[in-house]
C-alpha cells in the first residue's frame, strides 16, 4: 500500500493544495510558503487531534485533509486488527482507498471513507 495523493482544505495558510506523492517526497519552498503546514496537516490526519480556531484558513469552512492510497493488498488487508478487516475491505476499491478527516463547527474530528 502506498498513499499517492494529499489534499489539504482550509488549514492554517493552506486554502487547498493538492500534492501527488511517490515514494520519495522533498517540500522545497521559500520560509512562510506551507511547507510545515502540510507535515503538520499530515500528522492531524493520523492524529486526530483537536485544532484552536487560529488553524482555520477561514473560520466558516471545515478544514479537511484527504488521503488516497493504492496498491492495497490482502496482505495489508490482513495486517489490520480482526474486527476492522471486513469493514475496510468492503469499502477498499480495485486496491484504492480515500480517506478523509474533516474538523469544523458542525463536524467531528472523525476520519471517513470518500467513496
Amino acid at each position: 500500500m502506498k498513499m499517492t495523493k494529499l489534499r489539504i482544505e482550509n488549514y492554517k495558510g493552506l486554502r487547498g493544495i493538492d500534492i501527488s506523492l511517490s515514494r520519495f517526497v522533498c517540500l522545497i519552498g521559500e520560509n512562510n510558503t506551507g511547507k510545515s503546514s502540510v507535515l503538520q496537516a499530515l500528522s492531524l490526519f493520523f492524529s486526530g487531534s483537536s485544532l484552536p480556531r487560529t488553524h482555520y484558513f477561514d473560520a466558516e469552512k471545515p478544514i479537511r485533509v484527504e488521503v488516497l492510497c493504492n496498491d492495497i493488498t490482502d496482505d495489508d488487508i490482513n495486517r489490520l486488527a480482526e474486527e476492522h478487516r471486513t469493514k475496510i475491505k468492503g469499502i477498499v476499491k480495485d486496491g484504492a482507498l480515500t480517506l478523509v478527516r474533516v474538523y469544523g463547527q458542525y463536524v467531528s474530528g472523525g476520519i471517513k471513507n470518500l467513496i
